[in-house]
Order: C-alpha cells, then structure tokens, then sequence
C-alpha cells in the first residue's frame, strides 16, 4: 500500500526521498504518494493509469517521480538519463 503525502509531509522530507505525483485532469490538483524504490514507483504509477482507466471521468492524466534533493524536490533521472516514463516502458 502506497502513502499519500500531505504537504507539510513534503516540507519535512529528507534526502534522497521519492514521491511519486499524478494530476487528473491537468490542471487538476496533484496527488503524492511517498515510495521507497523506483519499482514501487512503477507500481503506483502504473494503479493510478488503472483505476484512472475506469473513470469516465477523468479524459487525461499525467505523473511522474520526484526526489528530494539538496533542500528541494525535483524530477527524479535514473543514470541512464531517463525519467520514470522510460522505466514504467520497460517492465510493461
């Protein structure tokens, strides 16, 4: 099960935490969902896509990873130089 970060989680965070994020509908609301590894990224990024699917009401939708670092959050690159998308991709 994954966490939703509240936004004063967000301000406590430590180095080297990971959060994914989602917006419904863009420019809807962000959600954040803590995880502790980029497979569990994958995963929750891949739930949000699922139940998202089922929605009639949702039209778009858009997410990726974040990592905190040196005091901020900031997309998160694997050493490959991709983004979380580039990952979600291979283990499909």
């Amino acid at each position: 099960m994954v966490t939703i970060i509240r936004a004063d989680a967000r301000i406590n965070a430590q180095e080297g935490d990971l959060c994914t994020w989602w917006v419904r509908n863009p420019p809807g609301v962000p959600e954040y969902r803590a995880v502790a590894s980029i497979d569990e990224a994958v995963a929750s990024l891949r739930e949000c896509a699922n139940a998202d699917s089922a929605r009639p009401d949702v039209a778009c939708n858009i997410g990726g990873l974040e990592i905190f670092e040196d005091g901020d959050w900031c997309e998160w690159y694997g050493d490959d130089g991709e983004d979380i998308d580039a990952h979600v991709d291979e283990t499909n």
